[in-house]
């Protein structure tokens, strides 16, 4: 049976309505999440339950000085894209790169895990203006903690400037579904993978 062109016009639309209204669905409902900032991949991540491995993407909301918040506009909007924190701050993402029992090193502006040259520290953000930050030392992470690095892009606002965090601020896993993958990324779900 041939399908007449109007007919299968209109399989396309319905198709497409029902694709639509389940993307806003799980959208909606969190289990997608959009990602519009430079620390990982800009697209759609899928959230998954919380696994702490490290390599690993976790949403989480990060404990930050008044300072930092009103420094950075770190205060939530109200979009509706992200999450909003308790401290009225937009849920975070990033790749976690110390659990417990590693020790992480801030030195010569280096941060190091496990001995192991992670990535650079800036002192001053693109307006020239310093960056609070966390003191050069060696910070043992210790049950509850853990540090979140990324990699992706040198200047993503991450434990670099406001340390360790909590456990119990730990969200939910991310892995990556539709992303832009101009630049590679690699990250820690039951395996190791890189786009």
């Amino acid at each position: 049976m041939k399908l007449t062109a109007n007919k299968l016009q209109k399989k396309i639309v319905v198709a497409t309505v029902i694709f639509l209204t389940l993307v806003m669905t799980l959208f909606m409902s969190r289990i997608l999440i959009f990602n519009l900032t430079d620390s990982l991949p800009l697209g759609l991540w899928k959230r998954t339950s919380l696994s702490l491995e490290r390599g690993g993407v976790v949403g989480f909301c990060p404990t930050l000085s008044d300072q930092l918040k009103s420094d950075y506009r770190l205060q939530a909007s109200k979009n509706g894209l992200m999450r909003i924190c308790d401290e009225n701050v937009q849920m975070m993402m990033k790749p976690i790169v110390a659990v417990p029992g590693d020790k992480v090193e801030i030195k010569d502006n280096k941060i190091f895990v496990n001995e192991k040259f992670v990535v650079e520290r800036l002192e001053k953000d693109g307006y020239g203006k310093s960056i609070e930050s966390v003191k050069p030392g060696i910070y043992n992470v210790t049950e509850g903690e853990y540090w979140m690095i990324s990699t992706y892009n040198k200047g993503s606002f991450d434990s670099r400037y406001f340390g360790a965090v909590k456990a119990e601020n730990l969200k939910y896993s991310l892995v990556p579904l539709f992303v832009n993958k101009s630049k590679k990324f690699c990250w820690n779900s039951q395996q190791y993978k890189c786009l």
